[in-house]
């Protein structure tokens, strides 16, 4: 071999592209962060949707209790005062045959009056304490009484009570004795029938038992007595008695009602 001979350099082969023609890297990554931005903007819109409906639900509550409470409660407060206050109604009346003394000093007679008690508290029962009937002449003439023994009604009732005071020699004004004798003597008389009751009952808008008193008047009960009968009975209609309340409360607390 020449000593002239030049020696060559071995350069081995790129592999691959040209720098400059080079693919860019990482080309799924921005595929990726789409798709992550994408999930969490659904996300958000479903909290944001979510918030919405709980916040319209929370205003028609707060919508339906400023209009439902004082509804309820006004309603409550109404049957305070009328349906727990019982009402009366005379329906009956028979009176045996009167024996006035000669002198017009008293009177001695039967009465049985029918009473009906209406409840018209559609929750409330009442339990009646105290139940007096006295029957009048004249309004202001006292003839007889008598108490009924306590009794329990049921809510939204009406009870058919069947009392029978009894006058024996009961003292009279001679000129009221007089009256009656007179008026007996044409065949009709008018009575006064007045009521006195204690009852007790859950009032529903505080729910405290109370125990409450009235007076009642049933005034006018016109009885006839005919030739041909041993008894006067009731004539015309129904008799609706008017009703006056203390409406003074009292708290108990013995057990329920």
């Amino acid at each position: 071999m020449s000593s002239n001979s030049t020696s060559s350099t071995y350069y081995p082969y790129a592999i691959g592209y040209p720098v400059s023609n080079r693919p860019p890297r990482f080309n799924n990554v921005p595929a990726a962060n789409n798709n992550n931005n994408n999930h969490i903007i659904s996300t958000q819109q479903e909290v944001n949707k979510r918030n919405l409906c709980l916040a319209i639900a929370a205003v028609i509550s707060m919508f339906l209790i400023v209009l439902v409470v004082p509804i309820t409660y006004s309603e409550i407060a109404s049957h305070r005062y009328t349906n727990y206050h019982p009402n009366f109604v005379i329906n009956s009346m028979f009176v045996s045959p009167l024996n006035i003394s000669t002198n017009f000093s008293g009177i001695t007679a039967n009465w049985t009056i029918g009473i009906l008690v209406n409840n018209t508290n559609k929750h409330v029962p009442i339990d009646y304490r105290k139940f007096e009937v006295s029957v009048f002449y004249d309004a202001e003439e006292y003839i007889c009484n008598t108490t009924i023994a306590p009794f329990h009604q049921t809510s939204e009732n009406v009870t058919n009570l069947i009392v029978q005071p009894h006058a024996l020699l009961q003292s009279l004004n001679g000129s009221v004795a007089a009256s009656i004798a007179k008026e007996y003597a044409n065949g009709d008389i008018s009575f006064d029938v007045k009521l006195k009751v204690i009852f007790k009952y859950i009032n529903r808008m505080y729910f405290k038992k109370l125990e409450d008193s009235l007076k009642a008047a049933c005034m006018g009960v016109k009885v006839r007595f005919s030739s041909n009968s041993t008894e006067g009975i009731m004539i015309g209609n129904l008799k609706r008695c008017i009703t006056k309340g203390s409406w003074s409360d009292f708290y108990y607390d013995d057990g329920g009602i």
